[in-house]
């Protein structure tokens, strides 16, 4: 059964649109988004204590409280916890 020429025009037709299409669509989203966005936190004291506490060994992690209360800090705002867990008082 031969395709008419009409058949295999149409086809091709179908096909140059959906592909137009395609490529709008992608253009589209491509012009949606923004050029250039970083995403630079503000430097804290605490940000910066933990980068300094990322550096020590195991066995010096465990001697030095100021880190190990800069992580429990950013574990409890990490887990929206309060900020003074009942019982520890």
């Amino acid at each position: 059964m031969p395709l008419a020429t009409h058949h295999v025009l149409r086809g091709i037709a179908i096909g140059l649109g959906g592909l137009a299409a395609l490529v709008a669509a992608f253009e589209l989203s491509r012009s949606l988004r923004p050029e250039s966005v970083e995403h630079v936190a503000p430097e804290s004291p605490l940000r910066s204590t933990l980068e300094q506490c990322r550096t020590l060994a195991p066995e010096d992690y465990a001697a030095d409280e100021a880190c190990r209360a800069a992580w429990d800090q950013s574990r409890r705002r990490f887990f929206d916890l309060p900020s003074d867990p009942a019982g520890t008082e």
